[in-house]
């Protein structure tokens, strides 16, 4: 059973991912890496890329926040309608 504690990271060429993606971090986001941010914004089905503009705004603060619908619902609203 030695090999059954192996990690397998999958490999994926988001370069040819065939859906249009959003991108939306804060800076003070503990799971949205800017590194990660920035490999990602440059490819070709990222039709967003926001920070929200809350320096202190963190990951929980997507769905708990006072200020989440001023600061990102609506934004992912606009953003759909493009679509709509």
């Amino acid at each position: 059973m030695q090999y059954a504690c192996k990690i397998i990271h999958s490999v994926y060429t988001l370069n040819i991912m065939g859906m249009s993606v959003a991108l939306m971090w804060a800076k003070n986001d503990w799971l949205a890496d800017p590194v990660d941010i920035k490999r990602l914004a440059p490819l070709p089905t990222i039709i967003e890329n926001y920070r929200v503009p809350d320096k202190d705004f963190n990951h929980v603060d997507f769905l708990w926040a006072l200020e989440a619908l001023e600061l990102v619902y609506q934004k992912i609203f606009s953003i759909l309608k493009r679509y709509d």
